[in-house]
């Protein structure tokens, strides 16, 4: 097991630093990136696995995420229970490492701490904008403390700690990544598919914010054996995530 804290995050930071033959983020993202690529025929339905904990280099930005919605990501992503950490994202319409994850794309056991989304994009999410397969096992943000500087924020017209628009399968996932914009949920902030077995125990919503809540902003899908324990805040029009309005 992987106890998060402020130990095991600067631990991260140090075995990554240390070990030249780790995966760096843009060697992940040139491999990965094939939404734009002729080869997505190729790379387009693989399976990939995280081997090391891998940190975005300082100044970076990651500006075009993982599939898109013509060309969506289709094989497996495992993590292993490793982490991507301080991913900072750019993009005006799909902010989130994953852009589109298609009806058989699955990630899983993955971890993305302290990232944030520039600007006031589209559709933003901690792992995904839009999931139409599978999300299982995976960690959004780190609740320590709300000024803490490891925290994730999500932020969005539509935005939700997991993912956005949530039209597939989220298993067993938790958001505790700090989540504001118009449309906010703790997990989608709208679910059509199904949530199962998740949580939400992080802040979620802010003074703009219209629509909130506690596991989704809007629900016309199926949420069971999942909670919020997280403040829905700001919000004119607000839910804990149980009894969500579709």
């Amino acid at each position: 097991k992987k106890y998060i804290n402020y130990a095991w995050i600067g631990g991260c930071r140090n075995y990554i630093k240390e070990h030249q033959l780790d995966v760096c983020l843009h060697v992940f993202h040139s491999y990965a990136s094939f939404s734009m690529d002729e080869k997505y025929n190729v790379y387009g339905s693989l399976n990939y696995v995280l081997t090391n904990n891998i940190e975005a280099p300082a100044g970076s930005q990651w500006t075009k995420g993982i599939g898109s919605e013509s060309k969506p990501f289709n094989g497996t992503f495992d993590g292993q229970g490793y982490c991507i950490i301080g991913l900072k994202i750019n993009n005006s319409k799909y902010a989130s490492l994953f852009e589109n994850i298609g009806e058989n794309g699955c990630v899983k056991q993955l971890l993305v701490i302290e990232s944030s989304c520039s600007g006031n994009p589209e559709i933003s999410g901690g792992i995904a904008a839009v999931n139409n397969g599978t999300i299982d096992h995976c960690l959004s943000g780190i609740n320590m403390d709300e000024n803490s500087e490891y925290n994730s924020i999500i932020s969005g017209q539509e935005c939700g700690g997991v993912v956005g628009e949530n039209n597939g399968k989220i298993i067993g996932s938790r958001n505790a990544a700090i989540v504001t914009g118009n449309q906010c949920g703790g997990i989608a902030s709208v679910n059509t598919g199904s949530i199962y077995a998740c949580a939400n125990n992080a802040i979620i919503g802010d003074a703009g914010t219209e629509i909130a809540g506690g596991l989704a902003g809007k629900n016309s899908g199926s949420i069971v054996d999942s909670y919020n324990s997280g403040a829905i805040t700001g919000s004119s029009e607000k839910n804990n995530g149980f009894n969500c309005r579709s």
